[in-house]
């Protein structure tokens, strides 16, 4: 999950019942104290992402993009992000600290929709490798 690789379905049963059988003996009570997430978000947000990964899945769109300085300063901080928590919500990228340089976050940040859409299919594909989408 480190390196953005997809988790199985098969690799979340057995740590959901390695979790529970060795930690939290039940499903209540890992959702007590974690509150209901799934189990590849929580996983994720433990380990984060790889900061050599997170910034190849964006390389292309930053070399290729012609982006400005607050359009590539944006990018950084969903790399950084990442690097904590390996996902990220999409509501999230309108709030702090996606809106420090626009209001709106991402939609003033890029008012281009086809550059919103690449930054969101990037992250798509990051919350389904950990099963969160």
């Amino acid at each position: 999950m480190y390196k953005n690789l997809p988790i199985t379905t098969n690799e979340l049963e057995v740590l959901e019942a390695f979790l529970l059988k060795e930690t939290l003996e039940s499903k209540d009570r890992f959702v007590k104290e974690y509150g209901e997430q799934p189990l590849g978000k929580f996983v994720r947000n433990i380990i984060g992402m790889d900061i050599d990964v997170a910034n190849k899945l964006f390389a292309d769109f930053i070399s290729q993009g012609n982006l400005n300085a607050n359009q590539i300063t944006f990018i950084h901080k969903i790399i950084q992000y990442l690097n904590h928590k390996g996902v990220i919500e999409k509501h999230l990228l309108t709030q702090a600290p996606f809106n420090e340089n626009n209001d709106q976050g991402i939609f003033g940040i890029f008012p281009e929709e086809d550059k919103v859409m690449r930054v969101i299919q990037v992250i798509n594909q990051v919350n389904e490798n950990a099963m969160f989408a």
